[in-house]
């Protein structure tokens, strides 16, 4: 089988990724293989002891597979905690070549509550007209310019 797709490699914290499954023969011939011939399993590595004690199913992230494009299998999560996760890809209960994969699950750039506050100050500003350009506004701004 053939896995690729960076969201086997890589993640964002509360962001929908993908990556695809394509199962080969011996020989690298592309074949035809049912989703269901496909098991997909993607853990969160433990960062501590207490971590490590904790049965798999609370590191366990959830992974969908579904049909893809020209016989290939499309698996796709959302990982909720950053930190190293490994991918284990089975064909029929064989894990395939190069499984487990290691994926970095990065944290997002703003957590939603910080991104919700900063758009909550940017409409006070707004409220009755009273425009002031900041930073958090300069999208804002820009997006309300007339077009020339």
């Amino acid at each position: 089988c053939l896995v690729c797709g960076t969201g086997l490699r890589r993640s964002v914290v509360l962001s929908p990724t993908t990556f695809l499954i394509q199962p080969r023969d011996a020989h690298a011939n592309i074949t035809s293989e049912a989703v269901e011939s496909f098991s997909v399993v993607m853990l969160r590595v433990p960062t501590d002891a207490a971590d490590a004690a904790a049965p798999a199913e609370a590191r366990a992230v959830s992974v969908t597979l579904s049909a893809g494009r020209e016989g290939c299998t499309q698996a796709s999560y959302m990982a909720l905690v950053p930190g190293e996760h490994l991918i284990t890809v089975r064909l029929r209960g064989v894990e395939v070549a190069g499984s487990p994969f290691t994926c970095i699950v990065e944290a997002q750039a703003q957590s939603p509550p910080q991104l919700l506050a900063r758009r909550a100050a940017a409409a006070r500003r707004f409220q009755a007209n009273a425009l002031q350009w900041g930073a958090d506004t300069a999208p804002y701004w820009e997006s309300h310019r007339s077009p020339r």
